[in-house]
């Protein structure tokens, strides 16, 4: 199914959908996946006069955003140096993200009426609703071609008799095109629930690229205790006083991710797992590539 992206969070059942023919059809620019990077790859390509097509397995487009900040969406952070991205043997990760650093982030959003509201470094909209930035990312997408429920399951080089690359076969549940450029934006396996499912790294690496297995990260656990409820969206502080091997005590001080492992890495100390505190049966989560 297509629509015009000014309706874009609306679903457009398929009863009311024609069937339509599967043939080839022309794409200069297919995007695979409609979320935060997908939306921000449509949006700069519209604004260089590309022709852009987005392909969302979900009912709606950027389903994920919502979710981000507690539904609140903090969008970038102001307190950006090197030191912060962890990768091994490269810099490269820091030098694409200086290429549209958080000045130039917050400039994007603020010009299409998204001004930003700063919690000591963490910025949010003002509105402090996720949904307005995936609504104001949906407004730049109103030149380009959207399809809902509808999931690539293939990728094809089309090769020249010459052996030039002439563009990619896309084919989908729905459909098959024939796209000059196709931009990849479909997530990891993160939330299933939002549209991450990791299958397209199946077709990533039968296109020749190399995937590296991913793993839990930034996970949830469902825990026995209702009264955590009253806690949705509050920051806290963690410390913890320590001696190292010279028997020198030092305090250490973290919030968000590190105030968690702290508390998690204390548990520890105590003799406690995490798995005493989950509800119900724990699933082990298979590699993509050991799935059926």
């Amino acid at each position: 199914m297509k629509m015009n992206c000014t309706a874009f969070w609306r679903t457009i059942h398929p009863d009311n959908i024609k069937e339509m023919e599967i043939k080839m059809r022309s794409v200069p620019i297919l995007i695979i996946g409609g979320g935060a990077a997908g939306l921000m790859a449509a949006a700069s390509a519209i604004e260089q006069g590309g022709r852009v097509m987005v392909i969302e397995k979900m009912a709606m487009l950027g389903k994920k955003i919502l979710a981000t900040g507690n539904g609140r969406c903090n969008f970038t952070n102001l307190k950006q140096q090197p030191e912060f991205y962890h990768v091994t043997g490269s810099d490269d990760v820091w030098k694409l993200l200086r290429r549209f650093d958080e000045k130039r982030t917050i400039s994007f959003f603020k010009e299409a009426g998204v001004y930003p509201e700063d919690k000591d470094g963490y910025v949010y909209p003002m509105s402090m609703q996720a949904v307005s930035l995936r609504n104001c990312l949906g407004r730049k997408l109103d030149k380009a071609e959207i399809h809902f429920e509808e999931e690539v399951t293939d990728i094809e080089q089309k090769i020249s008799a010459t052996g030039k690359n002439t563009g990619f076969i896309v084919k989908t549940t729905k459909d098959k095109y024939l796209a000059k450029k196709i931009i990849v934006t479909a997530g990891g396996m993160a939330a299933k629930c939002h549209g991450s499912d990791g299958k397209c790294f199946r077709i990533l690496a039968k296109l020749g690229h190399t995937v590296v297995t991913p793993v839990p990260a930034l996970t949830w656990f469902k825990l026995k205790e209702k009264y955590t409820k009253l806690w949705a969206g509050v920051r806290v502080k963690g410390i913890i006083k320590a001696y190292d091997e010279d028997m020198n005590e030092f305090i250490l001080e973290g919030e968000g991710l590190l105030a968690r492992a702290i508390c998690h890495e204390c548990e520890h100390l105590d003799g406690h797992m995490y798995v005493e505190k989950v509800e119900g049966e724990l699933e082990d989560v298979a590699p993509y590539d050991e799935e059926e």
